[in-house]
């Protein structure tokens, strides 16, 4: 217990009078620390004490403490308890203001606020400690359905199911929220989301058909949501969320990715095409714009082809100035001429669907109706929000236009840089190259920050992520996980094993046998439950034609990740003795616990893809520092997080393996003459963590942050000793 007053400090569990819990000096009441409630069991939530959780919840507090505001830059292990450590200071804390946290997964988002089958650990908590905040999950308008546009899905049976989501969802005054739709996502969902509202201001439900962020105290957002309001028009955070005090950012390594993914502007060649193909079809529009006589549907086709004219002249200045094979436009100067031509043609269809909607909008609100009565108050609402998706459509045109003529606007000849323009086979793009420098300002704007991740440092140095996210200071904190890998784990690296070849190089097949071999032996010597974790499809079709009938043969279940990820999770989960190929989405985020997950191999370090033109450019604009900076901090997050598949609980045991050489050596220029090195020191006793000088280049850092104990490069003793760690385990069906 803390006294705000004289910040006298007793401890829960020393109070003289639990009933009555006032300062023993001031007799001011006390205020409940962290380690009152996760270590004294003050409120009775914490069923038990864990270290490192109580350290991560002591040092949110000092944050907290800091009126002036403060950042906290920490990278937790699997299994700590992260969201308690964050969320009792901050609902606690009187300092904390208004909060906001942002996650990257649904399942985590529903851990926190709760869902309609399960209650959540924010409700949880505030009931528990009697703490009275508003809190809510705030997902994007496109997961919420409008109740008025009934209209828009086809009569039958699906309007009919509609129309009830839409009555108990009225009923429990609770937006319509996609995630309690009775089944998989409509095809025509789209149309029914709230971003078609056209009556915002005058509709007597649109408080109640969707989220108002600015209603609560506290939000929980996906990074998506959190980027757009980083970045907003204004350039200051808060237009969408409203003014936030505390910012915490969970599953942190997302958010750069996906604040880059959202404030991408693009157009692709057939992207106007599509847009006019939809208004030709669009018969109840075409009876409104004849009514109005505001002009004709031939007339708004032609205004189609004109820009799709205009833009595909664009298009084709961009490939001209396409800097090299991969499209990367270092000067887009030459793309102004081509702006004059697209910016009238834009600004003529825009006026018409504008002129159109405040047609439509006055005869809804006059209650007309037209064509004979057949198109009803209803219908003329859905045409209202059919105008508004036009409108909206050309907007993703005009916005890839400024960010165009920002990067045209030079100072001494020096182009701005904070975005990449890429011409490529889908079109013309303009994405965000210096994510930091975009975020710094917003960033700086809130006081409290706390930032938290299973893999956010490399080798203990957190300065690659404090450059993602526009941090100068920070306190920087590493806490490991509670779980044991001397006995839950061993790593096997093989050494002799070439280095990863490219597709279309000599050795191709002699590395795709090697890997595929190693792959083969390690599965069927563990009896299957066992993923395979791969960082390109090529190389994990490669694989599955080389061995996948040879592990069907030796009666193990093979399952190569499809498009639906789900199903492939679902398939690995529900047959025994499965081995699952993977890519990019099964290396997080996916929680297999107890004996169903034996094994994880890793056959290549996740390396970004070289010719990526993010990874060029930033290679350009940073030399020899981007290998060290950018290239390894990348792979040594998505390798931590693959890794980390296999313990997720203390009673996990098994085989991690990496069958990159590259684990031990580093860069491949000098692999001969130090994997000699390397085998004479492994021919001491492999158990124990080895010494710095038996790694080479990032090798040590690899080393260093799997925090493995027990390491070989030996087969045999591998398995020997995954085979001793295995008995006794827990059976997960």
């Amino acid at each position: 217990m803390r006294c705000p007053k004289c910040h006298n400090v007793i401890h829960y569990s020393d109070m003289p009078n639990k009933d009555d819990l006032v300062c023993t000096m001031c007799r001011n009441p006390m205020v409940p620390t962290a380690q009152d409630v996760l270590q004294e069991g003050m409120f009775q939530i914490a069923r038990e004490v864990r270290p490192t959780q109580v350290k991560l919840a002591q040092d949110v507090e000092r944050v907290f403490r800091k009126k002036e505001g403060a950042t906290l830059l920490a990278e937790g292990g699997t299994g700590i308890g992260k969201s308690f450590a964050y969320l009792i200071p901050a609902l606690l804390s009187s300092n904390s203001g208004r909060i906001v946290i942002s996650t990257a997964k649904k399942a985590l988002q529903h851990q926190l606020a709760g869902s309609a089958n399960k209650p959540g650990d924010i409700p949880f908590l505030l009931e528990r400690m009697n703490v009275r905040r508003k809190f809510a999950l705030y997902k994007g308008n496109s997961n919420y359905a409008c109740w008025h546009l009934e209209e828009e899905v086809s009569a039958g049976m699906e309007r009919e199911a509609y129309k009830k989501f839409i009555q108990v969802s009225k009923g429990g005054g609770i937006p319509a929220d996609l995630a309690n739709w009775p089944g998989p996502k409509p095809s025509w969902w789209h149309k029914v989301t709230v971003e078609n509202c056209v009556r915002r201001n005058s509709c007597p439900d649109s408080s109640r058909c969707r989220v108002i962020p600015k209603d609560y105290d506290i939000l929980v957002v996906n990074h998506h949501i959190l980027s757009i309001d980083l970045l907003s028009a204004e350039g200051l955070p808060g237009r969408l969320l409203g003014y936030y005090d505390t910012l915490i950012v969970d599953e942190a390594h997302n958010l750069p990715d996906a604040f880059r993914s959202i404030h991408t502007q693009s157009i692709s060649p057939t992207y106007v095409e599509n847009q006019k193909a939809r208004f030709k079809r669009d018969n109840a529009t075409h009876s409104v714009l004849a009514d109005s006589g505001i002009t004709t549907t031939k007339n708004i086709l032609l205004k189609y082809e004109n820009l799709d004219s205009a833009v595909n002249s664009l298009l084709l200045a961009a490939y001209k100035a396409a800097e090299d094979q991969n499209g990367t436009i270092s000067d887009t100067a030459p793309l102004m001429d081509s702006f004059k031509d697209v910016t009238e043609s834009l600004g003529s269809l825009t006026t018409t669907f504008e002129s159109l909607f405040e047609y439509a909008e006055k005869a809804y609100a006059d209650n007309q109706s037209f064509s004979g009565g057949s198109l009803t108050p209803g219908k003329l609402h859905a045409v209202m929000a059919r105008v508004r998706r036009y409108t909206r459509s050309l907007e993703r045109i005009r916005a890839l236009l400024l960010e165009l003529e920002r990067e045209a606007t030079f100072d001494d000849h020096v182009p701005r840089g904070k975005f990449l323009v890429i011409h490529n086979d889908d079109g013309l793009h303009a994405k965000p190259l210096m994510v930091g420098e975009l975020m710094k300002p917003p960033m700086q704007r809130m006081r409290h920050k706390i930032i938290t991740s299973a893999t956010l440092a490399q080798g203990g140095n957190f300065e690659y992520t404090k450059s993602l996210f526009g941090v100068d200071e920070a306190v920087e904190r590493i806490y490991d996980s509670p779980f044991d890998t001397k006995t839950q784990s061993v790593l096997y690296m093989p050494t002799d094993i070439i280095t990863p070849q490219h597709q279309n190089t000599d050795r191709r097949d002699e590395w795709i046998e090697a890997i595929s071999e190693e792959i083969y032996n390690i599965t069927t010597e563990l009896d299957g439950n066992v993923f395979v974790l791969f960082s390109a499809r090529g190389d994990m079709n490669e694989v599955e034609e080389y061995v996948g009938d040879r592990l069907q043969d030796a009666g193990l279940n093979l399952v190569v990740q499809e498009d639906n990820a789900d199903h492939s999770e679902s398939e690995y989960r529900n047959n025994p003795k499965s081995v699952l190929f993977g890519l990019k989405s099964f290396w997080e985020g996916v929680d297999i616990p107890g004996d169903k997950l034996r094994g994880v191999i890793i056959p290549k370090l996740p390396f970004p893809y070289a010719g990526d033109p993010i990874m060029r450019a930033l290679d350009k604009k940073l030399g020899r520092e981007f290998f060290s900076k950018v290239y390894i901090p990348l792979m040594m997050i998505d390798l931590k997080q693959g890794v980390g598949r296999l313990l997720r609980s203390k009673d996990d045991r098994g085989l991690l393996a990496i069958l990159d050489p590259r684990a031990w050596t580093g860069s491949t220029k000098k692999h001969r003459s130090i994997m000699v090195k390397i085998k004479a020191a492994l021919e001491a006793e492999w158990q124990g963590r080895y010494g710095g000088e038996k790694f080479y280049g990032y090798g040590r850092l690899i080393s260093t942050d799997l925090n493995q104990v027990n390491m070989t490069n030996d087969f045999t003793t591998a398995i020997s000793f995954a085979k001793q760690l295995l008995t006794g385990v827990k059976h997960v069906p």
